[in-house]
């Protein structure tokens, strides 16, 4: 939604005859920003190399999505033309990584929540962190004829 004008119009009653006038005004809306960078650090720092291809969301004050892209070559994603107001984003763990931290340090490390964003403000560094999974490791303790042991630590 590219909302960098509102137009207004208003019709008025000028005089006891009930002639009217109306007049248009466009209004120029101050619009804002908010950007970041999903790095690749295991750390949760924000440096080293970036991660291209993340889908990151923009959520507006009631958690429904609003707009949608994905990071570039240098893993910086931004949301243009926002009106003023409270917004939340949202990234879309690539396979291969897990979530290591995120701007508003929540316990939810792919959500920055309650980002509050003024008339022409632009709120940098909404940045992510996640780390690549090196390896997993699962499976059973079973019996020799394949009932598995409850409780066993692999």
């Amino acid at each position: 939604m590219d909302l960098t004008e509102i137009v207004n119009t208003a019709t008025a009653t000028t005089n006891e005859f009930g002639e009217s006038e109306s007049n248009t005004v466009v209004v120029p809306v101050e619009n804002g920003s908010i950007s970041g960078t999903v790095y690749e650090n295991e750390s949760g720092d924000y440096s080293g190399t970036t991660i291209e291809g993340v889908t990151v969301q923009l959520l507006d004050e009631n958690g429904v999505v609003i707009a949608t892209t994905v990071t570039d070559a240098a893993g910086f994603y931004k949301f243009e033309n926002l009106i003023a107001g409270v917004y939340s984003v949202e990234q879309t763990k690539l396979a291969g990584y897990d979530d290591v931290n995120d701007a508003d340090g929540g316990s939810n490390l792919s959500l920055i929540e309650d980002i509050p964003l003024a008339a022409n403000q632009d709120v940098v560094a909404q940045n992510f962190a996640d780390a690549k999974v090196r390896f997993t490791i699962s499976g059973t303790v079973e019996t020799p004829d394949g009932t598995p042991i409850e409780g066993s630590t692999v």
